[in-house]
């Protein structure tokens, strides 16, 4: 199996292992626990934004995490992300499922769905759900990973395929495909991962990942290791094309995809990050942030690296204001473009024109809290809304040196059109408290609101901390 798919593959079985071991009574945050910007040790930023109300979901004793989130063209919120528990009363398929939620814009949960199948145990019975979005007519598109073999009828292909679901508003399940390639049999040959999904103004769908698959839907793999992937499906789920792309070192073995979004013209953007160069584009670090344009055939018009010389730099996610204006979000260590770095790891938000010329760039993070805490500060999900305004979450963690545990916050962020910090808060946690919290991604609603999503090891600040609940978490906020 490449790196890159491993490496994200065991990310995942990490995260569901640190989550069931680190929500310890004794851990507490340390007090200098504080989100800054630009190095700037000016905290209190003016015009936080207001919770009209936060939503849980999840079964006591078992896990339910987050990994993505979408908005209708009605205002409802979307969830997806992985389970153990029977969520919202719906059967277990399998040891780990994927699930779909759907909550109003009150929060009131219309619909949960669980994919899944196998086995109860890990290696043959789990399907992660990582991304979600609702194209124009409220349809529901959903991918992911998994290693069933037969899955919603679909046989699997590779070893561990992508999937892609389409359900309709009220959650019926319309099709879905099985993206994949390589052995069935061999982890190191045949391992495929969904990491993004959207739509164009037909109905069209693309969906990009990760695969080190050697020959992907006719498509070769160049790559001995692994590459990215993009497919592209009409709406009743038939193959238009498909396309695979890699770095150009000739060493270098990793690729990781991250999530895409589409213009008004049906030209394609996605993030994710690479090791060496990518086309015409040259190796700035160890691993660099990587953004992609291509049009709705599938020809790559431009390539762009983003890094620091000896560090890693990855984008997870990306979205686009009404002059297609592109704003990426994801992690990096360092000097980026000349921001002065803030902690051990620093989120990164990045704003291009739509020829990918680059406009600023921006730092948010937290000092490390002294020799043996470190700060990592991550952003994972972005969102812009009509006057380009952004709005980032992501997650702050204090890591204690030389152990494996850490602390966990998640984090909401607004920038304006020209990269003016309007407000950065931390969410719900205080100082000493029990909560593990993480936010995974963030949607714009309607009117002016916006939605947080990811996952809490209790019931964050709404009442006494509970320990043993791990749960999804929706909070509605207007800025």
């Amino acid at each position: 199996m490449s790196f890159a798919v491993r490496r994200y593959s065991i990310s995942i079985l990490f995260i569901v292992l640190n989550i069931l071991s680190c929500s310890s009574p004794g851990q507490s945050i340390p007090a200098e626990l504080a989100l800054l910007f630009g190095g700037s040790t000016e905290n209190n930023i003016p015009s936080e934004p207001t919770k009209p109300w936060p939503k849980f979901l999840g079964v006591f004793g078992t896990l339910t995490f987050a990994s993505g989130a979408s908005v209708d063209p009605d205002g409802n919120i979307i969830v997806t992300g992985f389970t153990e528990g029977n969520l919202g009363g719906q059967p277990m398929l399998g040891k780990l499922d994927s699930y779909i939620t759907k909550y109003d814009e009150e929060g009131t949960r219309l619909w949960t769905r669980h994919l899944g199948g196998g086995p109860k145990d890990f290696s043959k019975g789990s399907t992660y759900g990582l991304a979600i979005k609702s194209d124009k007519d409220g349809n529901i598109l959903s991918t992911g990973m998994t290693v069933v073999e037969i899955l919603d009828g679909q046989n699997k292909i590779g070893y561990q395929d992508a999937y892609l679901s389409k359900y309709d508003t009220d959650g019926n399940k319309k099709w879905t495909r099985m993206i994949g390639g390589g052995s069935n049999t061999d982890f190191h040959e045949g391992t495929s991962a969904g990491r993004g999904v959207s739509s164009d103004q037909f109905g069209n769908i693309y969906v990009t990942g990760t695969t080190n698959a050697g020959t992907f839907f006719g498509e070769k793999n160049t790559a001995e290791h692994n590459g990215l992937f993009m497919v592209k499906y009409d709406p009743d789920g038939n193959q238009i094309w498909a396309r695979t792309a890699r770095n150009t070192g000739p060493d270098n073995i990793e690729s990781i995809a991250g999530d895409l979004t589409i213009d008004s013209n049906g030209e394609i953007y996605f993030v994710g990050a690479a090791q060496g160069g990518f086309d015409d584009q040259t190796q700035i670090g160890i691993e660099d942030a990587l953004l992609i344009k291509y049009d709705s055939d599938g020809n790559k018009l431009w390539v762009r690296l983003l890094g620091v010389p000896d560090q890693i730099s990855i984008a997870n996610d990306i979205s686009l204001d009404p002059d297609k204006n592109i704003y990426i979000v994801g992690s990096t260590s360092g000097e980026l473009d000349g921001q002065t770095p803030i902690g051990t790891t620093d989120t990164f938000i990045v704003k291009y024109d739509k020829d990918g010329n680059k406009l600023w760039t921006r730092l948010i993070g937290n000092p490390d809290y002294s020799s043996f805490f470190r700060a990592e500060t991550q952003g994972f999900g972005i969102t812009v809304d009509p006057n380009g305004n952004s709005y980032i979450a992501g997650t702050i963690s204090a890591v204690k040196i030389l152990f494996t545990n850490s602390i966990n916050n998640a984090f909401a962020a607004k920038f304006d059109a020209d990269g003016n910090l309007v407000w950065s808060n931390l969410k719900y946690m205080e100082e000493a408290t029990k909560c593990e919290v993480r936010a995974q991604d963030v949607v714009l609603g309607l009117n002016d609101s916006f939605f947080v999503v990811g996952y809490t090891s209790c019931l964050l600040n709404i009442m006494d901390p509970v320990n043993g609940i791990n749960s999804l978490f929706i909070s509605k906020e207007s800025p």
